[in-house]
């Protein structure tokens, strides 16, 4: 009786609610001329003619983002023209983007379009690191090809692998 201690009237194992994530949604009628930049999910489901620099970007179905989307989550349905800059970014099955993808991850369905370069990096939000230049032609000669990416070579022991059929 003497020694007890006052109970605390809080209790520590009670986490505290995190703030609920802020949503923003561009209906379908709406056209957007301009950059947009928020710290929560952002849904295109009509036209942004700019830069979207938000946490997490969803594009809808009939959407349309003609600029640069940078964000942590990309996820693309419908279609985007310029380049997507995300941690990850995933293209569902009617996506069509037209522009290199900067992630660290890449998830693309079956029926996903993509013209563009795709490129890895460890921090793809980062712009002062430029994407890598532009893979070589791909409508050169497969042959002459070949002799460019070895003729720099100075050893003779270094030679393209050559497919060996198993018998």
């Amino acid at each position: 009786m003497f020694f007890r201690r006052a109970r605390v009237s809080s209790n520590d194992n009670h986490t505290t609610p995190e703030p609920p994530v802020l949503e923003t949604r561009i209906g379908r009628d709406s056209t957007i001329e301009g950059n947009v930049n928020s710290d929560g999910h952002v849904i295109v489901e009509g036209r942004v003619l700019g830069v979207l620099r938000v946490q997490r970007c969803t594009v809808e179905f009939d959407a349309h983002v003609e600029g640069q989307i940078i964000a942590d989550e990309v996820f693309v349905r419908g279609r985007v023209t310029g380049p997507i800059r995300g941690y990850h970014v995933h293209l569902m099955p009617d996506a069509e983007v037209d522009g290199d993808v900067v992630s660290e991850t890449l998830a693309m369905d079956s029926g996903a379009r993509l013209t563009g370069s795709v490129w890895r990096s460890e921090d793809p939000l980062d712009e002062g690191t430029p994407a890598k230049t532009k893979p070589a032609s791909v409508d050169a000669d497969e042959n002459s090809r070949e002799v460019e990416l070895w003729a720099n070579r100075r050893l003779e022991s270094y030679r393209p692998i050559a497919t060996v059929r198993p018998r």
